[in-house]
């Protein structure tokens, strides 16, 4: 079971961070979204078609007729603010919409889990409301909708209509941005240091041990192997908190890093046999993996390099 550190327990990481915003949450009616949102271009050749069926399916807004789409990042939206025009290097990894009819604007988070169920996604009973400065204490770890679009959205998605991570792949610039998961986007949402631990101390003990500097092959303490132990682990610069980074699943895809709903006390993990994400920053890193092919020990190196050498 993982437990809070005290802040003197962080290993010595530096790490640039930068923190980001929290979801939107104005009232708007919204009607349903239309039955079918997904096309595919058409061809007038075989050999136009073949090279069509290699493209990925284009994404189409579920919503157009009241809302306008962008893609952003915290940089040029703030909460309930329209987008700042001013030059910056966009990461473009938020979807924000804003209403035709009140010109309102809101952030719409992809979905954590409850992905498939029979039900209907319901409102926040936090819900923010950032006219009067009210924010949703979970943020976005919350599973339930902070805004009706937002509803609306994960809805339409749900049922297959839409695909909230591939609509922001598709409508960003990728020349302006390389890759929307970037390990310094990773340390801008969750501000903190990243460092090898061992886990097997770590998870029965309570100890929080690195790799012995007289003997790599095992632990600071010399219990265990150190190739079979260490484990990638995120020590928050806000509250002291470690949480581990299970290895990045083969058995993942692009577009399901749901969370496991039995998240940090989940046993499976270790075992290789869970293959959802356990937490939001386990989510964030799997999906940084997926896009720069990056493992655990070249992000570390990565960090060392440009945060620590430079």
């Amino acid at each position: 079971m993982l437990s809070s550190k005290p802040a003197s327990r962080q290993p010595t990481l530096n790490a640039h961070v930068i923190s980001l915003p929290a979801g939107s949450s104005h009232k708007t009616n919204i009607q349903p979204p239309p039955a079918t949102t997904i096309t595919a271009a058409t061809t007038t050749t075989a050999a136009a078609a073949a090279a069509d069926a290699s493209d990925a399916v284009k994404m189409t807004f579920p919503l157009a007729e009241l809302f306008d789409a962008h893609v952003a990042c915290n940089i040029c939206y703030s909460d309930g603010k329209s987008l700042v025009a001013a030059k910056h290097s966009c990461r473009q990894d938020v979807l924000v919409v804003q209403s035709k009819q009140t010109s309102l604007w809101f952030r719409v988070r992809e979905r954590l889990n409850h992905v498939v169920f029979a039900g209907k996604y319901h409102m926040c009973n936090q819900r923010p409301n950032y006219v009067i400065g009210k924010r949703c204490p979970r943020g976005d770890s919350c599973t339930f909708a902070h805004s009706e679009v937002e509803r609306s959205l994960w809805m339409a998605e749900k049922e297959g209509q839409f695909n909230i991570r591939e609509f922001i792949s598709q409508a960003g610039s990728r020349s302006k941005v390389t890759a929307l998961h970037t390990i310094e986007s990773v340390l801008a949402k969750h501000r903190g240091q990243l460092a090898f631990l061992c886990r097997d101390c770590y998870l029965y003990n309570g100890r929080v041990s690195m790799q012995s500097p007289a003997n790599s092959t095992v632990c600071s303490v010399e219990a265990h192997d150190w190739l079979s132990s260490a484990v990638l682990a995120h020590c928050s610069l806000a509250a002291g908190n470690i949480t581990l980074i299970s290895r990045y699943p083969a058995s993942a895809t692009a577009t399901d890093y749901t969370l496991c709903l039995m998240g940090a006390f989940c046993q499976r993990r270790w075992r290789g046999e869970c293959a959802h994400a356990h937490s939001v920053l386990e989510r964030d890193v799997w999906y940084m993996q997926q896009e720069t092919g990056f493992t655990q020990r070249q992000i570390i190196q990565q960090v060392v390099t440009h945060y620590i050498l430079t």
